[in-house]
């Protein structure tokens, strides 16, 4: 049970960044854009 929490956890941290990178890759385009 406390390492399939700890797997849950780590593919939230994982989604998480992924997430801000995206957010920040498509913040960066469109101020290039502009």
């Amino acid at each position: 049970m406390i390492g399939a929490v700890d797997c849950a956890c780590c593919i939230l941290r994982m989604t998480q960044t992924l997430a801000l990178n995206l957010l920040g890759l498509l913040l960066h385009s469109s101020k290039a854009s502009y």
